[in-house]
């Protein structure tokens, strides 16, 4: 019983008396055991003779531990005493060396420590351990210890605190091993064959190998998932999901937030917190809040750029900046934290490809230049272009710039691209709308594709449907987003004009309301017309060059028609145009004639006004002129050329059959207009009166009415029918030129025409 009793029992040796102490519990150890067996008795009495004259001479504690080999570290704040925060290390593993081989006699139980964080020669840190539990083995008189430190709390008192700080800062920012030197007395439980020894106030001091987390730059950040949580008129905010990797062998725990900066182009644009900070050994995935929400106007500025990237799949380089304003509760930190510096490459969001659901337009307009025929510029009037968000978002569109690229099957025959185009918009949620207007931006035609374009307007044109035009889009939008300005660029949207046609401008959709003659050289007569066109298209035609038609009678070129500088909108419209009245050949002398005839003789007349590519230098429209032939009236004179006659009878009626006359000559034209001959055979009736043979020439000014000459008029009847004639008419005649010979100067176009004329006023009068 004595030596179980004593086989239990602790033997201390942590003072000066631990040999003394020794030797006489070895002593009382070997009287209890003289009743043993032999065997058991010699073994125990050589073992513990040898112990005794060992344990008078050696200390255990100096020099007991040899070296300590951590293999990580956790520390871990709590908000509410963070200069309090606990220290962790599992598996670390102590070296022993002992003055003499002991093999299974020895088994160290436990540890506990009094360890100080040195900086220098300055504590900046003290730790108690609680007894900690090992596990050892032995080769000789070498050993390891193993054992688990587990949240030792680290006092540090305030004259400390600003070395801690500075040894966390050292952690955070530090590159490869940082070593932080610790003082160690440590009390060591061991269990020998004597019962269980207590051994305290062994010394040890070392460096430990901490490793620096490099700033957590080591690797590059990786952003994982990105998404919106919420975003109002002033800020958004993102949740952000990233791969930081530490390569320190040190964990972090903070249990609290950091608030740092925001940072893009050196310009804050918000800030980023890091809720309940932990970072274990090796790759982390941690949570970043971001908000946008630049404060200053150079801030706003830099962040328009940012978002303009963000919203467009662009990346973009971000700082998670430190700074005075960093905030945590866990102040032993913000040394570190402070000058933390962490770069984010941020990728981009992109709603552009469903952005534009639909899109209408009202009407077209095409404008030609000869200068630059194949750069027309084109129109596209009251656009309406439905659109969706992703989700709902405080935004609104300010400008477009548009690029369209109008194609032919898969290829490209025209592109268009607008200056920016004011916009008006709205929002409804998700869903909104834009309108605008396109106007005369440059289409650039290719020239490989110079006939497909024009055969394009050559459909338009003969068109009595619609001409549908497939067009691929590129929109640039400048939004109001945040308080800055965004630009989403290259929105893609496909969609297809459609274009009425033109019906190839149809009977009665081409008219002449007036026409009016207003000059004339030796080779031409020149007119003025008034053309009533009705356009049923869509499309708005605007002409800045001229384009020649022919003008054709009986199948015979007279002339031309031009029209110049002149605008076709849809539904009806007056154009000026200009003709010129020039036979080139004897067959067109002759056909001239009659047109003439017909004019001046007060008959419409129906001619042909075709197209010809020859005519014009507007190649874009040579699809259109070779289809174009319509048939229209040219409208005949208002006024006769000879509005009166007056006769006088004298002497010569009597002997030669002759009597004089005179006519009131009318000029219909606005152009001055000479008589040269008059060949003429006048009626009553059916009763022939007279002929008139003379050549004289008089002007008629434009629009006016003078007397001729007095010229001799052949009588085939009696002087008394005359006077019956007249008496019977109340003294007015109405008489009839019949297939007269009119010689005609138009300005100075000489001319011939056949004139007949009824009804004309004749009176006898003194001549």
């Amino acid at each position: 019983m004595l030596g179980r009793k004593h086989s239990n029992s602790t033997v201390s040796m942590g003072s000066d008396s631990d040999s003394a102490t020794l030797a006489s519990k070895t002593r009382s150890i070997s009287s209890s055991q003289s009743t043993s067996s032999p065997r058991k008795r010699r073994f125990s009495i050589s073992s513990i003779t040898s112990m005794k004259s060992i344990s008078s001479k050696i200390n255990f504690k100096n020099g007991l531990i040899k070296g300590v080999q951590p293999n990580s570290f956790a520390i871990e704040f709590d908000p509410d005493d963070p200069w309090t925060p606990r220290l962790s290390s599992p598996g670390v593993v102590a070296n022993i060396k002992l003055p003499l081989p002991v093999g299974a006699a020895l088994n160290i139980k436990s540890v506990s420590m009094n360890i100080e964080l040195l900086s220098g020669d300055q504590v900046v840190a003290h730790l108690e351990t609680e007894t900690c539990p090992t596990t050892n083995g032995w080769k000789g008189t070498q050993g390891t210890l193993t054992m688990d430190l587990d949240a030792a709390p680290m006092i540090i008192h305030e004259d400390q605190r600003l070395a801690f700080g500075a040894l966390m800062k050292t952690i955070v920012f530090g590159k490869g091993e940082v070593g932080v030197s610790i003082s160690v007395t440590a009390a060591v439980t061991a269990n020998v064959i004597l019962g269980d020894v207590t051994i305290s106030k062994v010394p040890f001091s070392s460096s430990i190998p901490l490793q620096g987390m490099h700033g957590l730059t080591y690797s590059p950040a990786r952003i994982q998932v990105l998404d919106i949580v919420e975003l109002t008129d002033w800020f958004l905010d993102m949740k952000v999901t990233a791969k930081i990797y530490n390569p320190s062998n040190v964990k972090l725990a903070l249990n609290a937030d950091i608030r740092h900066q925001l940072v893009f182009a050196d310009e804050v644009i918000g800030h980023c917190t890091f809720p309940n900070l932990a970072l274990d050994i090796g790759e982390n995935s941690v949570i970043l809040m971001l908000r946008y929400m630049p404060l200053s106007d150079t801030g706003k500025a830099a962040g328009s750029t940012f978002l303009t990237s963000f919203f467009n799949a662009e990346r973009s380089k971000l700082v998670i900046q430190g700074s005075s304003k960093t905030a945590t509760p866990i102040t032993p930190i913000i040394p570190a934290i402070s000058s933390f510096c962490l770069p984010l490459s941020m990728p981009g969001m992109s709603f552009k490809a469903g952005f534009v659901k639909g899109l209408t337009t009202r009407e077209f307009a095409i404008a030609f230049d000869g200068v630059d025929p194949w750069v027309p510029k084109l129109s596209v009037l009251g656009v309406e272009a439905k659109l969706q968000l992703p989700f709902p978002m405080p935004i609104s569109l300010t400008h477009v710039q548009i690029t369209m690229n109008f194609l032919s099957g898969s290829s490209v025959i025209a592109i268009v691209e607008t200056d920016d185009i004011p916009v008006t918009s709205y929002f409804t949620r998700k869903d909104g709308a834009m309108t605008f207007d396109v106007v005369l931006a440059p289409a650039y035609v290719k020239k490989s594709h110079q006939s497909t374009f024009s055969n394009l307007l050559k459909s338009i044109y003969e068109s009595s449907g619609f001409v549908d035009i497939p067009v691929a889009m590129e929109i640039n939008a400048t939004t109001a987003l945040l308080g800055g300005e965004v630009l989403l660029k290259k929105i893609p949207y496909r969609t297809s004009f459609s274009v009425q046609g033109m019906q190839g401008l149809a009977a009665k959709l081409l008219t002449v309301d007036s026409l009016q003659i207003v000059g004339g050289t030796r080779q031409h007569v020149d007119a003025a017309l008034k053309l009533q066109i009705a356009n049923l298209s869509n499309v708005n035609v605007i002409l800045n060059s001229e384009v020649t038609l022919f003008l054709e009678y009986l199948d015979t070129t007279l002339g031309t028609v031009t029209l110049s500088r002149c605008q076709l909108k849809s539904g009806d419209n007056q154009v000026s145009a200009t003709a010129k009245f020039m036979p080139l050949s004897s067959v067109a002398a002759e056909t001239g004639t009659q047109l003439l005839t017909r004019f001046f003789g007060g008959t419409d007349t129906q001619v042909i006004v075709r197209g010809d590519p020859d005519a014009t230098g507007l190649g874009p429209l040579f699809g259109v002129l070779s289809a174009m032939r319509h048939e229209v009236t040219v409208p005949a004179a208002k006024s006769p050329l000879i509005r009166g006659i007056r006769f006088g009878i004298g002497a010569s009626m009597v002997f030669e059959n002759v009597i004089r006359a005179n006519f009131d000559l009318s000029n219909p034209t606005s152009a001055p207009l000479s008589v040269t001959h008059v060949t003429a055979t006048i009626f009553y009736e059916s009763d022939m009166l007279g002929s008139i043979e003379e050549e004289f020439e008089i002007v008629i000014p434009p629009g006016e009415v003078v007397k001729s000459p007095t010229v001799k008029v052949k009588m085939e009847v009696s002087l008394p029918d005359i006077r019956a004639f007249f008496a019977a008419a109340g003294g007015t005649l109405e008489v009839h030129i019949r297939a007269s010979r009119l010689g005609l100067k138009i300005g100075e176009f000489p001319a011939e025409i056949m004139y007949s004329h009824d009804e004309i006023p004749a009176h006898l009068a003194l001549i």
